[in-house]
């Protein structure tokens, strides 16, 4: 089911100038070849009744990359995720896998951008 609050990533373009940003509910481009590029994270918040939350917590990491041929890979990680014991994420405990699946994100597709 669709969430239908906001979700806002804002990230800052690595490759194009550091000072210009990305939301990803508010297209701010002109054209495709102006988002070509690698972006990373600078936040990550829902607002939701009027109160914002970061969802993967203070000082996440994340990075973008969207391609000329309109391909994206979004991957955001949460600070401070524990270790597993074993060492071995496929040998993870269901709290440990919860742990590390509720402050981590990945995902790929296409993106299409209307000018």
């Amino acid at each position: 089911m669709l969430r239908r609050y906001k979700i806002r990533l804002a990230f800052s373009v690595a490759m194009v100038s550091p000072v210009a940003l990305f939301f990803w509910s508010i297209a701010l481009a002109q054209s495709a070849s102006e988002v070509v590029g690698t972006w990373t994270l600078v936040s990550s918040v829902t607002e939701r009744d009027g109160a914002r939350t970061d969802q993967f917590g203070s000082g996440a990491k994340g990075m973008l990359t969207l391609d000329a041929d309109g391909h994206f890979m979004l991957t955001i990680i949460g600070p401070d995720l524990p270790n597993f014991v074993s060492n071995n994420r496929a040998s993870g405990t269901p709290e440990e896998n919860k742990a590390e699946m509720s402050k981590s994100f990945a995902m790929i597709g296409t993106y299409l951008v209307n000018s």
